[in-house]
C-alpha cells in the first residue's frame, strides 16, 4: 500500500474517531443532563438545542429559516471535501479540513436527527461566560486554526 493510501486510513480513522467522540458525548448529555452540572466556577454542563451556527447566529425558530441555513451549511461542507480531496491527491497535509469535517458532519447530523445542534459545555471566568459548545465545535474550531496555520506558513 502506498504512503498516500495508508495516510487515507489515518485521515479516516481520526474522522471516525471525532464523530465517535462528539456522537457519544451528546448522548449521554441527552440521557444525563435534565438540569444544569456545575464542575467548578469554570466549568458547567447544560444542555442547549442550537438551531443556528456558532453563538447561536442566524438561530430560527422557524423551518424554513432553519432548513435553508442547513443547506448553506451542507453547501460549506461539500465545498471544503472537493477542496480537501484535491489537497490529498495533490499530497498535502489535511488534518486541519479533517476535523474541521468530521465536526461540521457530526453537527449536521444533530440538525437532521434533533432539529438543532446538540450544544452542553460551558465555560466562565468571573462574569464572562463562553457561549455553550460541544466536541464538534472544538474539532471545528481547532481544524479551522490548522488550516489558519497551515496557509500562513506557505
Amino acid at each position: 500500500m502506498s504512503k498516500k493510501y495508508s495516510s487515507l486510513l489515518g485521515y479516516l480513522g481520526l474522522t471516525v474517531a471525532v464523530i465517535v467522540l462528539d456522537r457519544v458525548s451528546k448522548e449521554l448529555a441527552l440521557r444525563y443532563l435534565t438540569d444544569s452540572y456545575v464542575v467548578n466556577s469554570y466549568l458547567s454542563f447544560d444542555l442547549v438545542m442550537n438551531r443556528g451556527i456558532s453563538w447561536s447566529l442566524f438561530h430560527s425558530a422557524e423551518s424554513v429559516g432553519f432548513v435553508t441555513l442547513s443547506l448553506v451549511i451542507m453547501i460549506i461542507i461539500s465545498a471544503l471535501m472537493m477542496h480537501t480531496l484535491r489537497k490529498w491527491y495533490a499530497g498535502e497535509w489535511i488534518i486541519g479540513e479533517i476535523l474541521t469535517l468530521a465536526g461540521a458532519l457530526s453537527n449536521v447530523f444533530d440538525r437532521a436527527l434533533y432539529g438543532g445542534v446538540i450544544d452542553f459545555i460551558v465555560l466562565s471566568v468571573g462574569d464572562w461566560t463562553w457561549p455553550v459548545f460541544n466536541i464538534a465545535d472544538c474539532s471545528i474550531v481547532l481544524g479551522i486554526a490548522i488550516m489558519f496555520v497551515t496557509l500562513y506558513r506557505k
